[in-house]
């Protein structure tokens, strides 16, 4: 049995690593596939310049990772990505190890490991060539070596390689020291580990300080709300925590996990391993009170969600159900549905390829044709084939001139494209159920964004359009946005009656 979730842990997470080629429509990775290929050094001795990234929203080492992988690949996006992948499924395999241990049994071992493999959120973040992978399994590396000082200050001097946001484990030796009696220096020598591995693993933060705290600074901005920028308008008015369990918790791991990751923490507090519970509470929170609430934020949380849902599930294996094991192989096998319909997604051509093909096939020639700008990429549509106006419609409350292009030319365009919620969904008082429009009569975005909000009441409400094809891959649509956007974003396609 071990063997056999091992192969669906490899499947799961190697299979459709080349998603959305030859065209790559995640941000982050794009960026960091950019910083990848500009590595080089010309002079050793240049310190600043040799295998200087010019990037620094993340530290160098996933980068430099990466750089020793692209002989192989030949493609910096697909070595990023074999790394997230390779990084997830290593972390499966200590987190087997790390519930056999802590629950002192192969049993708990495999049920942990089952929900590893299964849980969406992994599965996704391991087809990203991002740093949550990476991040994730350092994470789970914490959890093995809680107990060993030393070795965890290495780990976090990894983690703020690379992600600077990581120093936030900075609580984790002393939580340790305290709760395991662990020796002062000890804990000494755990930070002067954590800060020589940050220095040496990302050299560049420090030989280039300047470019490194502007971009800090920058990220800062962005993450506290100080500075407005256009993707992270859907995060206005949001509540803290609550707007996590809600919009990413449980599409990212399931409303089983959620449930019994709360009896776990009842079942942990009474078996006294307070550990895991302290160290959720406290990242979980402090991440949560950020203005911006991404998906990708929440990376250090999801193994400790699991290893609490595995307690949880244990409790009630041992306590509540001896003699009702159907109900808890249901429970199992419900996860397991759960995680093996969002694998899916990955055996399948991305949405917005099998999207352009119908549109390069059913439209006729020289179509009128309006889509939106700001998806990173936009769909790929047969410029010679159609007439295609791409318009940046986050501005079209703040330039007239444009405002007046966009509504001159819905008022003649025979066919628009809406390719993802990125701007309906933040800037207009839209939203759907399946493909029915719906409208917010008390939402304020009407008041903040008319001429945004007009132009979806022309498309969505008006007699001049109808739908005529949507394109999607799951019923995700109103999860956190860029659970959605960067990988299956729901496509729609509305033509002139």
């Amino acid at each position: 049995m071990l063997l056999l979730v091992f192969v669906i842990l490899l499947l799961t997470r190697l299979i459709g690593l080349n998603w959305g080629q030859p065209f790559y429509f995640h941000p982050d990775e794009n960026n960091m596939a950019v910083a990848l290929a500009s590595l080089k050094c010309q002079n050793v001795f240049d310190l600043k310049n040799c295998f200087n990234p010019h990037f620094y929203a993340y530290g160098q080492l996933s980068l430099y990772l990466g750089k020793l992988l692209l002989p192989v690949f030949h493609s910096p996006h697909y070595s990023l990505r074999f790394l997230s992948a390779f990084y997830s499924i290593i972390g499966g395999l200590i987190f087997y190890k790390l519930i056999k241990r802590d629950f002192k049994s192969s049993v708990h071992g495999l049920i942990g490991l089952l929900l590893y493999v299964f849980s969406p959120v992994l599965i996704q973040l391991s087809h990203f060539g991002t740093t949550e992978s990476l991040l994730i399994l350092l994470m789970i590396l914490a959890l093995y070596f809680r107990k060993k000082l030393l070795i965890l200050g290495l780990i976090i001097g990894v983690a703020a390689a690379v992600k600077i946001s990581s120093l936030n484990l900075l609580l984790l030796p002393l939580l340790s020291y305290r709760i395991y009696n662990r020796k002062l220096p000890e804990l000494i020598w755990s930070y002067c580990l954590a800060f020589l591995a940050l220095l040496l693993l990302s050299p560049h933060n420090w030989l280039n300080f300047p470019d490194f705290f502007s971009a800090l600074n920058y990220e800062t901005q962005v993450a506290t709300g100080t500075l407005p920028v256009f993707y992270t308008e859907q995060f206005q008015n949001t509540v803290p925590i609550f707007f996590q369990i809600k919009n990413i918790l449980i599409y990212g791991l399931g409303p089983l996990m959620l449930i019994t990751s709360v009896l776990g923490s009842i079942y942990l507090t009474k078996r006294r391993t307070y550990y895991p519970i302290i160290v959720f509470v406290y990242l979980f929170v402090t991440t949560s009170l950020t203005f911006v609430k991404w998906t990708r934020f929440l990376a250090f949380c999801y193994p400790l969600v699991i290893y609490m849902s595995v307690a949880g599930l244990v409790w009630l294996k041992d306590s509540f159900i001896k003699k009702y094991y159907w109900l808890f192989s249901i429970m199992i096998l419900l996860q397991i549905c759960f995680g093996l319909n969002f694998s899916s997604l990955y055996l399948k051509s991305d949405v917005r390829l099998e999207a352009n093909r119908w549109l390069s096939s059913n439209l006729p020639s020289q179509s009128l044709i309006i889509t939106e700008s700001g998806n990173v990429i936009d769909l790929p549509l047969d410029q010679f084939k159609h007439r295609v106006s791409s318009y940046f419609l986050y501005d079209l409350d703040k330039n007239p001139v444009l405002a007046r292009a966009v509504f001159q030319d819905l008022d003649k365009t025979d066919y628009v494209i809406v390719p993802s919620r990125r701007i309906y969904a933040n800037y207009s008082c839209f939203w759907f159920v399946g493909d029915q429009p719906q409208y917010n009569e008390n939402c304020s975005k009407a008041i903040k964004y008319p001429n945004i909000d007009r132009y979806y009441r022309q498309l969505f409400w008006s007699e001049d359009f109808k739908l005529i094809a949507s394109f999607r891959r799951l019923n995700d649509e109103m999860a956190e946005e860029t659970w959605t956007v960067f990988d299956h974003p729901v496509i729609r396609v509305y033509q002139r009656k």
